[in-house]
């Protein structure tokens, strides 16, 4: 096969992924990205930019569907392939201005990665790296340079520095509304952001505002299976449990895991907050059976995605121990 056809074939998969990834069919999207890495391969140098984006973009599917060890084992070969890209993270040299600009992308993903993984400090220290490289070479009104902060956001928010989160948030919904206006999905990923970040704070009014804008901009521009509407569920049900609405928030958090269990599998940690957070529901309610059952289908997949040693599945182990009054699996903890 001619070489170029070979490229212009590996192009044509690469463009038909990036479409089902924003439709949220990630499984379907990680199966071309597979092919199109195969071709790139047969006719392009390993250090060629096309190898390195490639597994970063294989790597990125990995990390949608929640398996994380596969994720990691791509973001590694992707540093490898680029000597640039290994340079720039080993010298952690975020002022010099070789760096190319997808570095700053890359350090995002791998930052993104290291938050799933439990590796929090780590994480905080790469997204600040990242921001960084993006502030120098796209600038601070780039959408990237908005979902960096976004992602920073998030990480705070988990260690309860809400106040910084917010600032992050704040600012990523401003870049986003100005570069990518209203009606665009990472627009309604900062409201949901936000949203959540208000119902942590006991701000609920303006938490329902955030949370249903989110959500209604998702509705539109999303299919109806996108797992962002998911995350949209799991943010309402979480504000009707703060609320003390427990029979609202099971009705949530019970759409929010239908939808990612059909979208991302039973094995994810998306799925596993679904169920913790319907043990959570179920116990507010006094179903001690159902809470039971809940909180140890989420200790399953948190085990297995994330290892007994992550801070959501001791967090875990804790609920399911209370539930039971089983004093000796606090030892575990």
């Amino acid at each position: 096969m001619a070489k170029g056809t070979t490229k212009a074939e590996a192009d044509k998969l690469r463009k038909q992924a990036s479409d089902l990834a924003d439709q949220g069919r990630y499984s379907e999207a990680l199966a071309l990205l597979t092919q199109a890495l195969e071709r790139y391969q047969a006719v392009l140098e390993a250090d060629h930019p096309l190898i390195v984006l490639m597994h970063n973009d294989i790597a990125q599917q990995y990390f949608n569907l929640g398996d994380l060890k596969n994720s990691e084992s791509h973001y590694k070969l992707m540093l490898t392939c680029s000597q640039s890209s290994f340079a720039a993270l080993s010298r952690l040299e975020a002022n010099d201005k070789n760096i190319p600009a997808f570095v700053g992308t890359e350090l995002n993903n791998l930052a993104a990665l290291y938050f799933k993984q439990g590796r929090w400090t780590e994480s905080v220290e790469i997204f600040e790296r990242a921001l960084t490289i993006q502030l120098s070479t796209i600038g601070s009104d780039h959408p990237e340079y908005a979902r960096t902060l976004n992602n920073l956001g998030v990480v705070l928010a988990s260690d309860n520095n809400l106040e910084r989160a917010e600032q992050c948030y704040g600012q990523a919904l401003k870049i986003r509304k100005q570069a990518l206006g209203e009606n665009h999905k990472d627009y309604a990923m900062s409201l949901h952001n936000l949203g959540r970040l208000k119902t942590c704070q006991g701000n609920y009014i303006e938490a329902r505002s955030y949370l249903n804008k989110a959500l209604n901009i998702r509705k539109r521009v999303l299919t109806e299976n996108h797992p962002e509407i998911a995350a949209s569920y799991f943010g309402m049900g979480e504000l009707a449990l703060s609320q003390g609405q427990a029979s609202k928030a099971v009705e949530y958090h019970q759409k929010a895991l239908e939808l990612r269990l059909k979208v991302l599998g039973s094995n994810n940690t998306e799925a596993g907050a679904s169920y913790f957070a319907l043990g959570a529901a179920a116990e507010k309610l006094g179903n001690i059976d159902q809470a039971r059952q809940s909180y140890a289908q989420a200790l399953k997949i948190r085990n297995d995605v994330l290892g007994s040693n992550h801070r959501d599945t001791r967090k875990t182990v804790l609920a399911l121990a209370l539930v039971n009054g089983n004093s000796q699996l606090l030892t575990k903890i």
